[in-house]
């Protein structure tokens, strides 16, 4: 069974969540990537992955399961080595049975995230 945590998903939902609330505190160039807030939920939700991975990896109930991340084309997801790259990849797992899309809403404050699963 093979899992894909869409990675392109949850940085982008952690971003927003941040641009959201630099807004509501009235602060300029909230919508910049570089925002040192912005920033810092890329990489909560990086390191948030990595834990993910590393739990999926370590867990002997997920011994027949596959973790792979999918980063898009706009972001680098924490582990290379298990990333899908756009179209080819995704394609032959589609042509094999498919695969468990993971979608997280990463809030880098929150000790519980939310988070759904489709066959795809």
């Amino acid at each position: 069974m093979v899992v894909v945590n869409d990675g392109w998903w949850s940085g982008d939902f952690a971003a927003e969540g941040a641009k959201m609330r630099c807004h509501a505190e009235g602060l300029a160039s909230c919508e910049d990537e570089s925002n040192e807030r912005v920033k810092e939920a890329r990489v909560a939700e990086a390191e948030f992955e990595g834990r993910l991975s590393a739990a999926f990896q370590s867990d002997p109930i997920c011994s027949n399961v596959t973790l792979r991340g999918f980063g898009g084309r706009k972001h680098r997801i924490s582990n290379p080595s298990t990333a899908l790259e756009a179209g080819g990849a995704v394609a032959d797992l589609e042509a094999n049975g498919g695969y468990w899309l993971l979608i997280i809403d990463f809030v880098p404050e929150s000790e519980k995230q939310s988070w759904s699963v489709t066959h795809e």
